[in-house]
Formats: C-alpha cells, sequence, structure tokens
C-alpha cells in the first residue's frame, strides 16, 4: 500500500444507513455523495462499504480503552475522506454534520434514514428536534422547551408538610449550553449560561441530579436507592436536617449509638412508645 494521498486525497460526504457492525468496532455504511446511487434498488445498504471512525486523541482506542465509537445514528451527516482513493472502499470518518432537515424522499432513496426514526416527524420525549428544526437538541437551544424534559421536572415537582422540591434552574441561552443526549431520552448538561450555570444529569426514568447556579443540589430518584459504604461515612450540616418518611423508618446498629443534643431532645408518637432493653437507666 502506498502512502495516502499519493496518488489523490478524497474527501466526501455522506450519509450513515448502517450502525449494525459485525466487528463491533465502530464501523458504520456510508452512502457517498457522487459516488454512490441514492437508488437502494440499485445500491442497498447492505452493499455499501464499511467505514471507520477517527476518534479524538484523548481516547486511547485500545484494550477496551477510551470512548466507546458508538454515537452515531442512522440517518446521520458525515464528512470523510478514503484511504484507497480511487478504489473507495476505505472510508474514513472524521465527524458529524448538525444541520436542519427537511421532508424525507421516497423509500427508495438512499441519503437517510430508511427506517424512518431520524428525522423525527412528531414529538416525543426521546426526539427533541423535528424536520425544519435545528438538529441541535432543544435543551442546548434554549428554546420551545415546553415539549422537553424541562416541563416534565416542574410538572413534577413534590411538597411535604418540611420542605418543597426546588424548581430546576433552567434558563439557557445558546450556545452556553453543552449537551450530551442519547437515543432512548438520557441527557447530560453542562451549562455555562452566564447567571444560569449548572450540571445536570437525567435518566430518562425522570431520575435526575442536578447542581444550581448558587451551588444548591437537587437529586431526584424515580425508583429505589441504595448506598453501599464499605468504610466509614462522614457527614457534616451546618444548618437543618429534614427527613420525611411516608412509610415505616428501620435501622440496625450493630455496635453502640450514640445521639446527645446540646439543646431539648423531643421523641414523640401519636401511638404507643416501646423501649426494649436489659435495663434502661434514666438521670
Amino acid at each position: 500500500m502506498e502512502y495516502l494521498g499519493k496518488d489523490k486525497f478524497i474527501w466526501f460526504y455522506g450519509v450513515v444507513e448502517d450502525i449494525n457492525d459485525p466487528l463491533k468496532v465502530g464501523r458504520c455504511r456510508v452512502r457517498i455523495i457522487a459516488s454512490h446511487t441514492p437508488d437502494i434498488a440499485v445500491l442497498p445498504t447492505d452493499a455499501l462499504p464499511w467505514a471507520s471512525p477517527i476518534m479524538s486523541f484523548t481516547s486511547a482506542s485500545i484494550g477496551g480503552v477510551g470512548i466507546s465509537p458508538t454515537g452515531i445514528l442512522v440517518g446521520s451527516w458525515v464528512v470523510g475522506f478514503l484511504v484507497d482513493s480511487t478504489h473507495q472502499q476505505q472510508p474514513i470518518l472524521l465527524g458529524t454534520i448538525p444541520g436542519i432537515p427537511v421532508p424525507p424522499d421516497a423509500n427508495t432513496v438512499g441519503f437517510k434514514d430508511v427506517s424512518g426514526k431520524y428525522p423525527a416527524i412528531e414529538e416525543t420525549e426521546t426526539h427533541s428536534s423535528l424536520i425544519g428544526e435545528s438538529d441541535v437538541n432543544r435543551l442546548g437551544r434554549g428554546d420551545l422547551t415546553e415539549n422537553t424534559i424541562v416541563k416534565k421536572k416542574i410538572d413534577s415537582v413534590i411538597s411535604n408538610e418540611l420542605f418543597s422540591e426546588p424548581v430546576t434552574k433552567y434558563n439557557t441561552r445558546y450556545p452556553y449550553n453543552k449537551v450530551v443526549s442519547t437515543e432512548s431520552g438520557h441527557h447530560q448538561e453542562l451549562d455555562d449560561t452566564p447567571g444560569a450555570e449548572r450540571i445536570h444529569t437525567y435518566h430518562r426514568s425522570g431520575s435526575f441530579e442536578e447542581y444550581h447556579p448558587n451551588g444548591d443540589r437537587v437529586t431526584k430518584i424515580i425508583g429505589d436507592d441504595y448506598e453501599i459504604i464499605k468504610g466509614n461515612k462522614n457527614m457534616h450540616i451546618d444548618g437543618n436536617i429534614n427527613i420525611v418518611v411516608s412509610g415505616d423508618c428501620n435501622i440496625k446498629v450493630n455496635g453502640v449509638w450514640d445521639s446527645t443534643a446540646n439543646g431539648k431532645y423531643i421523641t414523640s408518637s401519636n401511638e404507643s412508645m416501646v423501649l426494649h432493653a436489659p435495663k434502661i437507666h434514666l438521670n
């Protein structure tokens, strides 16, 4: 093999039509503009060459170390170059190209997601951009948020007799919010919007952790929560602590339980109170 570019260095634009790489190394089949016919009857997707991605220099891409090369989707527009020049069987992908999608052509035409999932025709929780609007997630654009997780979080805020869940401080202005979103509806935000700086991790179930501009942290678990600590745990609280348990509270201590109050120690029950011990000392 001659060195790259000796004969001709060829760039290309194309559209991903298959991401199910049998080797599981992040390759995808790409229909290349001006090289491949759009007619999928003449050139079906499974006849397209596999294109390999170029990863960031911060990803080792060896021995299972680094970033998984699995973020691309069928329908993504890509740019790259051909290692084998005019043979056009060894494409290399440099990156994806966001844009504003238009209505797709007939299913017999390539250069699109042939399944019809992307771009989205109708709004769903996992499709936060549609035909005719930017491919950039709405969370990153700061508009049309009434159909995003922002609205879902606001509508599900809870209150009890001791405190209320703080409402999200989302107030993004483009281009300050760096958003990572997945096809199932997970999101991560690093928001540098002046005066509305946040860090937010959101699971599609509705569980989330959000850091507000003033440093407050709000964590919400939709389901059960387990915390396993093999060593010690230390907690320092300068203010007050409020705990509301709607069900029962069970605590098992295998060592000494030492509880001290410098002020009043108040324990009350609306029913009976039971103490079990070999000896009880009241001083």
